[in-house]
């Protein structure tokens, strides 16, 4: 346990309910040239050396579990967008991000297609009168949406979109930089020279002006990035979701761009469809295998050092491990992790949010929205 964080009880407090979705990793066969036995059977060996990960086993915390009656803060419905939204699968309400004007939303339709909308702000209501389709990405499958949207410190809006579900990506949709599938986008909220005329491309994008590129794209190679943010120091922190064997976190430095994460050549640090290390792809800083963990849901670095965790510790959880907020601390060539918080009347997590003053909130699959707070 590291000495930084003391143990203190935290508490997870029910302040409203979401409706949320299912990520859902699925084995299936693969193309001819994708190597199933390795992927398969997790037997592949790390192509650099791996951060060595030590587990913490007791927690540097206790929690407990309060459920705020909602008399005591009002709800309402500020947006109903459920006649345009498909469910089941990864489908559904994928992401929200805003600033002082506008908000942008992103989900998926009937037939699969992931959209990203702008409204106006009133307020802090959308009018929905000025609905703007800002971007839509055809799925030939119902899963690896992606779908996060986020509002960077430059004032860019970055999405997240998955591989598009193809077997193993045979298709290399990821790694093909002419596809925004398998992508981190960075676009001009506020600009219109990009296609359809719903955003902009910032001229600093790293591939604007080659043919053989879109220029929305600043990030290939992910398979199907959940939740990702920008720390204090400008660093974006991005979970992406695993196959078979491993699931990642990856850090990128500030004013970092074009970066190959990997997929389909790697999975995490290990090798997947590629049979060596070309160089080319930029590695997690740290990754953990399955059993029982699936699916990694990417979260914050820790601002608040009220939360029994010193700031710059990292706060994630993974779909398959209920119950459970994870931390990690990350140093040059090792990795501490445990568990910030556990309750069983916390479900399997599915969403992180931070509030300007640092609170976190956590999202889980029955629709509860959390606060972490001392208890």
């Amino acid at each position: 346990m590291p000495s930084s964080i003391p143990k203190r009880r935290i508490a997870l407090l029910v302040v409203a309910a979401l409706a949320v979705v299912v990520v859902v990793v699925t084995l299936r066969r693969g193309g001819d040239d994708v190597d199933l036995a390795r992927i398969q059977s997790c037997t592949g060996q790390p192509v650099v050396p791996t951060p060595e990960v030590e587990e913490v086993t007791t927690p540097p915390v206790a929690v407990r579990l309060e459920r705020v009656d909602p008399a005591t803060g009002a709800t309402e419905t500020v947006l109903d967008i459920s006649d345009e939204v498909s469910t089941g699968e990864e489908l559904g309400l994928l992401g929200l991000a805003t600033d002082d004007e506008r908000l942008w939303v992103a989900f998926t339709d009937d037939e699969w297609t992931v959209h990203v909308v702008a409204y106006e702000l009133d307020g802090s209501t959308p009018d929905t009168a000025t609905r703007a389709e800002v971007l839509s990405v055809d799925q030939p499958e119902p899963i690896h949406n992606g779908g996060h949207v986020l509002v960077g410190p430059d004032d860019m809006l970055y999405v997240g979109l998955g591989d598009s579900g193809d077997d193993y990506d045979a298709a290399l949709r990821s790694q093909d930089l002419d596809d925004l599938h398998g992508k981190i986008l960075r676009i001009d909220p506020y600009g219109s020279d990009g296609e359809g005329g719903g955003y902009g491309i910032p001229p600093d994008n790293p591939y604007v002006g080659r043919d053989d590129a879109r220029p929305e794209v600043w990030l290939s190679g992910t398979r199907n990035p959940w939740r990702f943010s920008f720390d204090p120091d400008g660093a974006l922190w991005i979970g992406d979701v695993g196959s078979n064997c491993w699931e990642e976190v990856d850090r990128i430095d500030p004013g970092a761009s074009g970066l190959d994460l990997g997929w389909p050549d790697y999975e995490g640090f290990q090798q997947a469809v590629a049979d060596e290390d070309d160089g080319a792809s930029t590695f997690p800083v740290f990754d953990y295998p399955h059993r029982p963990a699936c699916a990694v849901v990417g979260g914050y670095v820790l601002t608040d050092p009220t939360l029994g965790a010193s700031p710059g510790t990292y706060v994630y959880a993974d779909l398959c491990v209920p119950s459970t907020v994870r931390w990690a601390e990350v140093g040059d060539a090792t990795v501490r992790t445990g568990d910030l918080a556990t309750d069983d009347g916390l479900g399997a997590v599915v969403s992180f949010a931070e509030a300007p003053d640092g609170t976190l909130y956590v999202v889980d699959l029955t629709g509860g929205l959390y606060r972490l707070v001392p208890a």
